[in-house]
């Protein structure tokens, strides 16, 4: 079973700003009755570049991944809303 979907996308910047397709991700969550407490989406973006570990391990700069998850989470909730009222 499904509990938790974490995500990023394709450039590790806030969602929206890569090619992950969000809507297509948000309508098969819909459909698979993901929408239910308990059940967590987690995007979280960690800032550019393809090595995780530096952005896990390194000193990040604490108010750039502020923005990025403040843009992830407004983007996602705008999508939804489009998507499905």
């Amino acid at each position: 079973m499904l509990t938790n979907l974490h995500m990023a996308d394709s450039n590790r910047l806030a969602l929206g700003a890569g090619s992950l397709d969000l809507d297509t991700i948000i309508m098969a969550l819909y459909l698979i009755g993901y929408n239910v407490p308990g059940r967590y989406v987690t995007p979280e973006p960690l800032g550019p570049g393809g090595n995780p570990y530096l952005a896990m391990y390194g000193k990040p700069e604490k108010a750039a991944l502020d923005r990025l998850v403040n843009q992830t989470a407004a983007y996602f909730r705008q999508r939804e809303e489009e998507l499905v009222g």
